[in-house]
């Protein structure tokens, strides 16, 4: 399979450049959880059969969605005595500001720029209680939740969040319900990455959820 990075046109391949030296210098899971949801995003895409002018506006969303963390101060980040509310809102704001420079200077048209600056401002939204303005703003979506599933992302929120990896499990199950914004590819997905995550945390969950059997 070819990387991630190696399915990207010329012209994305040069924005990607812009948005992985940003990324770099974010939360230390940024860069690594962009590439992840590029990986979600080509299945998806595929998968679903995207239409052309779709996949060039979502491809971008993705590599920019979360470029805001480095633009803001480390102490602003989340879990460093900075409200989880005002830390998204902000990286999302001036997130998609530094997204419309980018797009412009990879030579995406003015309303592609503002499609895709759009799905940025507002891809963490539902955490913030806001619908989306833009209907494309549900497939970035979709596809950053996926991360939550990931074994990096899964063990980091373990360990961030000091709670047993069941009690994880069932808030991401809960989340993609509430949310509903997977695709059937997504769902797949979805089940495929659970699994793994059975495999590596088998022991806890496994257990827990007979507990939980046990008293129903």
């Amino acid at each position: 399979m070819l990387p991630t990075t190696a399915r990207l046109t010329t012209q994305e391949t040069a924005l990607w450049k812009q948005a992985a030296a940003l990324l770099a210098h974010g939360r230390p899971w940024d860069l690594v959880h962009t590439e992840e949801c590029l990986g979600y995003a080509f299945e998806i895409a595929a998968s679903e059969r995207w239409p052309p002018d779709l996949r060039r506006l979502v491809i971008p969303a993705v590599m920019l969605h979360d470029i805001g963390w480095a633009l803001i101060p480390p102490e602003k980040h989340e879990g460093r005595g900075y409200s989880r509310e005002e830390s998204r809102i902000e990286h999302m704001r001036i997130g998609a500001q530094r997204a419309g420079e980018l797009l412009r200077k990879a030579g995406y048209s003015e309303e592609e720029t503002r499609r895709v600056a759009t799905m940025v401002g507002e891809h963490d939204n539902p955490y913030i209680g806001k619908p989306f303005a833009n209907p494309d703003t549900r497939h970035l979506r979709e596809i950053d939740i996926l991360w939550r599933l990931n074994p990096i992302s899964f063990g980091k929120d373990v360990a961030l969040l000091a709670i047993p990896p069941e009690d994880l499990l069932k808030r991401i199950r809960e989340q993609f319900a509430r949310e509903d914004v997977l695709s059937p590819t997504g769902t797949r997905l979805a089940e495929e990455m659970e699994v793994a995550l059975l495999s590596a945390f088998e022991k806890p969950i496994i257990e827990q959820e007979r507990r939980n059997e046990g008293t129903q």
